[in-house]
């Protein structure tokens, strides 16, 4: 019987997981397999890396450019306007890269956030399998209704781009967009219960993360401080002086790794004071692999999923509204492998790095 070919969507660093998985499973399974991202420069990187170290380069990595809306038109007639050169661009991009897609084994990780996935899977789904295996376990399905002419244009727009069979939700002040049950049954999408793999999942993906090894005792991870719009740039600077200033008095420079998240795009060279930085494409699950001591960050996911470690948020210590704060804090507490410290103050910040080294 003839082989067929398979086409891997790589959703986000979260699900890389289920993707390296399918990869791991697949190899001699299929004559080809492909694996395709939007503007994702890091996440490449990274694939790149194992395509080349564990798969003998036989995977294709398509790395596909998004869509650049302008910013120059009036702001009512520019969103209109983007909106036609965006569904444009989305029909160029199937007929360059998916036209010739027929026969294969589709597959995709997550039912939110996205929505590129969205349209091109429901065009796809004519002469191809698709699967869905949902790595957010968080997923549900009630439906939410925009709540100002902003949200309700942001869910719009994403109708009329993507796919009408698209639910549109809120989580503190992060809107997206999710995929209904509608969409499953419509395009004939076979979900894969996430329990019936979910041990081989993470079997492989140990199998990977014990390549890979880092020296530090403590990785500081930027997400929730540096990238934050809430905290003004000379505030920032004041604010991350501060921390360090704490780590250094208890761990020696060398000691320290500092990891930006892949999407960020600041100037990273002067935390070069505080530590040594880390690759942005290697993800959080790779770098604590190893026999790192202790996790510091404002709300990164790595605080959460962290067995045997460490975790120090600085949540309550950033200018959040209350609103959110408290919805960060409990989504940190949600499902966390150990307890979480989250100071109140510097003193406490420090106070707790002490303890830890006795």
């Amino acid at each position: 019987m003839m082989k067929r070919k398979m086409l891997i969507f790589g959703d986000a660093y979260g699900s890389l997981n289920y993707l390296l998985y399918f990869v791991h499973e697949n190899l001699s399974n299929y004559i080809e397999i492909n694996i395709v991202l939007f503007n994702s420069d890091n996440y490449e990187c990274l694939l790149n890396i194992m395509n080349k170290k564990f798969w003998d380069g036989k995977v294709i990595i398509h790395n596909i450019p998004g869509y650049i809306p302008s910013d120059a038109r009036p702001k009512v007639w520019g969103m209109l306007i983007d909106l036609f050169k965006e569904k444009k661009y989305l029909k160029r991009i199937f007929q360059q890269y998916f036209s010739n897609i027929k026969g294969f084994d589709i597959y995709f990780t997550l039912r939110k956030h996205k929505y590129y996935i969205f349209h091109f899977i429901a065009n796809l789904s004519v002469a191809n399998s698709i699967y869905l295996s949902d790595a957010d376990i968080t997923t549900n399905n009630k439906k939410q209704i925009p709540s100002s002419p902003k949200d309700a244009f942001f869910y719009i727009r994403a109708l009329l781009l993507y796919n009408r069979f698209l639910l549109y939700k809120k989580e503190a002040s992060s809107e997206y967009i999710q995929i209904s049950d509608m969409y499953i049954k419509n395009y004939n999408i076979t979900v894969i219960d996430r329990v019936s793999v979910i041990a081989n999942i993470d079997k492989c993906f140990k199998y990977y993360l014990d390549k890979f090894k880092f020296k530090y005792k403590v990785v500081f991870f930027d997400q929730g401080i540096e990238n934050e719009g809430e905290l003004n740039p000379e505030r920032k600077a004041k604010f991350i002086s501060k921390v360090f200033q704490i780590i250094l008095a208890n761990y020696s420079k060398n000691q320290i790794g500092i990891k930006f998240h892949p999407t960020q795009i600041s100037k990273k060279e002067w935390l070069l004071n505080y530590g040594e930085l880390i690759d942005d494409y290697f993800p959080g699950e790779f770098i604590l692999s190893s026999s790192i001591d202790t996790v510091i960050s404002g709300y990164s996911n790595v605080l959460k999923t962290n067995p045997h470690k460490t975790s120090v948020s600085l949540l309550h210590l950033l200018n959040f509204s209350e609103e959110r704060t408290n919805y960060l804090e409990n989504y940190l507490k949600d499902g966390s492998c150990e307890p979480i410290y989250l100071p109140n103050s510097f003193a406490q910040f420090e106070e707790i790095l002490i303890n830890l080294k006795k």
